[in-house]
């Protein structure tokens, strides 16, 4: 997790005009950022929300498409009672996922719901 925590920016870029690292690159690449969410989602369940969402954004500034992500930036919002901040994660998630023709994971179906559910009970 330690290389998560620190992680900025796309890895390797002095390897990029080297074809035969392609493949190294976007393996490291994948690996932060799932350790990057994996380490949001155990911050935001130990109540550690305001770190959980620096990971979820990293993340998206690398993968605006990633679904996990949108996942966690909304989830993050949930925990903080932030609605129209959960709204406006869930608006962009919306909009990348529409973007690339892509319908919601039922995992993402069951936050929205549960997103729905949140606001209805403010």
């Amino acid at each position: 997790f330690a290389a998560a925590a620190l992680w900025q920016g796309e890895p390797l870029v002095d390897l990029v005009d080297l074809a035969e690292m392609s493949g190294e690159r976007t393996r490291v690449r994948s690996a932060l950022i799932d350790s990057t969410l994996a380490l949001g989602e155990v911050r935001l369940s130990d109540g550690r929300a305001a770190d959980s969402v620096r990971s979820a954004q990293a993340v998206l500034a690398a993968d605006a498409y990633n679904e996990r992500a949108h996942r966690l930036a909304i989830a993050t919002q949930i925990h903080l009672g932030d609605h129209k901040a959960a709204n406006q994660a869930a608006r962009r998630m919306s909009e990348a996922l529409t973007e690339v023709g892509a319908a919601p994971s039922d995992t993402t179906k069951i936050l929205l719901r549960r997103m729905a559910t949140f606001g209805a009970a403010r």
